[in-house]
C-alpha cells in the first residue's frame, strides 16, 4: 500500500477461483465435469469460510474497503456470502462479482450470477469486463476474414489463430 501512496484499496478482487468450476467467459461450456475436480490443481484450495475470514480481517483492519471475486459462478458467490453470514462477528461478505459480460456474451446470466446478485438474494454488485467482446462490437473483425471460430474455411481459421488479431482469434 506504501508503494501504491494510499493507506488502503476501495475494492479488492479475487480473480480466479481455486478451485474446479465451469466458467462462463471466453466460450467455455457451463457444463460441470465431477471428475475434473478431483485434478490435482484443484486440490487444498482455500475454503470459502477461509477466503472470508482473510477478507473480513483486511475490512476490518481498514486495508480493504470491500472485496469481491472475478470470473466465479452463481455457487461461489452464494456460498461466499453464506460463509461470510456463517462466520459471525461482522465478517465482511462480498460486495460485487465481476465478470465477462457484453451485448454478445451474456453468459453471466444463464449461470445464476443475475439471480444470486440480486437484492431479494446476496445483493451484490456486477462489474462486467470485456464489454466490447473483444472487439468484435468496435467493427474490429469487419474487414478481413472472420474470428477464427465462427470462420467456415478451417486452414483461413487456423491462420488466424497462428497470428491472432485480439482474443476473438484464439
Amino acid at each position: 500500500l506504501k508503494r501504491l501512496g494510499t493507506d488502503y484499496i476501495d475494492l479488492y478482487l479475487l480473480h480466479w477461483p481455486a478451485r474446479y468450476t465451469p466458467q462462463s467467459n471466453w466460450g467455455q461450456s457451463l457444463q460441470y465435469h465431477r471428475d475434473t475436480e478431483g485434478s490435482p490443481y484443484y486440490r487444498n484450495h482455500a475454503s470459502f469460510e477461509e477466503i472470508a475470514e482473510a477478507m473480513s480481517k483486511l475490512v476490518k483492519a481498514g486495508k480493504i474497503r470491500g472485496w469481491g471475486m472475478c470470473n466465479d459462478n452463481a455457487y461461489g458467490l452464494a456460498a461466499s456470502c453464506a460463509a461470510a453470514k456463517l462466520l459471525g462477528g461482522g465478517a465482511t461478505a462480498p460486495c460485487v462479482m465481476q465478470n465477462d459480460f457484453s451485448l454478445i456474451d451474456r453468459r453471466a446470466e444463464e449461470n445464476g450470477v443475475s439471480e444470486a446478485s440480486s437484492p431479494i438474494h446476496e445483493n451484490v454488485g456486477f462489474m462486467a469486463y470485456n464489454t466490447l467482446a473483444g472487439g468484435v462490437l468496435t467493427g474490429k473483425y469487419l474487414s478481413g476474414p472472420p474470428p477464427a471460430p465462427d470462420d467456415k474455411d478451417l486452414l483461413r481459421a487456423r491462420g488466424s489463430m497462428a497470428k491472432p488479431r485480439g482474443r476473438m482469434d484464439t
